[in-house]
């Protein structure tokens, strides 16, 4: 079985939830799929620069809201540029 890092502590407490919500009542759709033309609800606020290399989790102008899809595909180029980056500052 493959070992899945558990995700950061912030996004286990209360003040991501209030945050979060809000910032997906206000944004609505997600956003990479309205650049492609597609309307689609937004179901997850995601740190558009990864926050292992912007190094700031509270950064509202980090945020964006994306659908559970869009974020997935996100995610994944996260991860290439995480490890690029710990490679940067080793």
């Amino acid at each position: 079985m493959e070992h899945r890092e558990r995700s950061r502590k912030e996004y286990h407490t209360n003040r991501w939830t209030v945050i979060s919500r809000k910032f997906r009542a206000s944004h609505p759709l997600c956003q990479r799929c309205l650049e492609t033309g597609i309307v689609t609800e937004s179901e997850v606020v995601d740190h558009i620069i990864p926050v292992e290399v912007h190094g700031k989790f509270w950064d509202r102008y980090n945020y964006q809201a994306l659908c559970k899809k869009c974020n997935i595909i996100k995610g994944n180029e996260d991860k290439k540029l995480i490890n690029e980056h710990r490679k940067a500052i080793k």
